[in-house]
């Protein structure tokens, strides 16, 4: 029997996976908004050889020989981890409505963020894309669904973890696992989750207005990889530390305007350092005064 996304949406939330909002729990993560390259227009097509696939206002391009990353940019729509989630219960009719609000997920013909093979980046822009297909303008049915059950999978699986209880013996994170008839661990999760990530290119930008630093995709894939990632970990997001200026997970969320400390600094009792130089700085200041 199909497992519906209700049941893993209730392991999540019981795991406290979820966070609370004043309109109930949410799943998903409000990431810095970003803008990544999709097609509009979206509609499905029907292939002898693919199946159905996704395709934007261009003749699908079931080959990779056209480029139509520069048709159209969007931003990123908070809210949208759990309808993609819902994917892998849905029908094509539902995957469809899904593009048209939120865009294409961005994959190559190889079914993959079509960032998967960046080689170099520089400031500049410049790109060596060792992928032939930067956006195909066509995207099968089948990969959506299937990346929508493994980021299910990855969910059911940390919810069991968190709670201390062993995951399905029905849910395969790796070769490993499979291999060796063994439940999925943290390691696979890590595994899985990293490599997502690294797919979808994500790297970090600062701002000024406020100082932030902030890590984003040039896909919707990327974006909901992130949102996936700060799932399984349980918090908000990722903040900057006031001591050592590495990014951290905090343990709860900080306190906005005043300075934040990652574990290892406050056991090295780096705020109470910072906090004497201040207090020496000011009595040195009324002195000379």
């Amino acid at each position: 029997m199909k497992r519906a996304w209700k049941d893993d949406r209730t392991q999540a939330e019981m795991a406290g996976m979820t966070r609370e909002t004043q309109t109930g729990m949410e799943v998903g993560r409000l990431i810095e908004p970003g803008w990544f390259t999709t097609l509009k227009d979206v509609s499905i097509v029907e292939t002898d050889d693919a199946g159905p696939i996704l395709c934007g206002r261009h003749p699908p391009d079931i080959d990779g020989t056209q480029d139509y990353s520069s048709d159209y940019s969007e931003e990123y729509k908070p809210g949208t981890l759990e309808p993609f989630l819902r994917i892998a219960d849905g029908s094509i009719d539902d995957i469809l409505a899904f593009a048209n609000r939120y865009g294409m997920l961005g994959l190559c013909k190889h079914s993959k963020p079509w960032t998967h093979n960046i080689q170099w980046w520089d400031p500049l822009g410049s790109e060596v894309i060792v992928c032939s297909t930067p956006l195909s303008g066509a995207e099968r049915v089948d990969a959506w669904i299937g990346h929508s059950a493994q980021f299910r999978n990855i969910i059911r699986v940390s919810a069991a973890l968190h709670r201390g209880h062993l995951p399905p013996r029905d849910v395969v994170l790796s070769r490993r696992s499979e291999a060796d008839a063994a439940r999925a661990t943290w390691d696979d999760v890590k595994s899985l989750v990293n490599r997502n990530l690294n797919w979808a290119n994500i790297r970090p930008s600062i701002s000024y207005d406020p100082p932030s630093l902030v890590f984003s995709s040039r896909t919707l894939y990327g974006h909901l990889a992130m949102e996936l990632a700060l799932m399984t970990m349980k918090v908000d997001g990722l903040y900057i530390c006031s001591g050592c200026a590495n990014p951290y997970v905090p343990d709860h969320k900080p306190r906005t305007g005043t300075r934040n400390f990652c574990a290892t600094c406050r056991k090295n009792k780096v705020p109470d350092k910072l906090a004497m130089r201040r207090y020496r700085a000011r009595k040195r200041d009324v002195n000379e005064v």
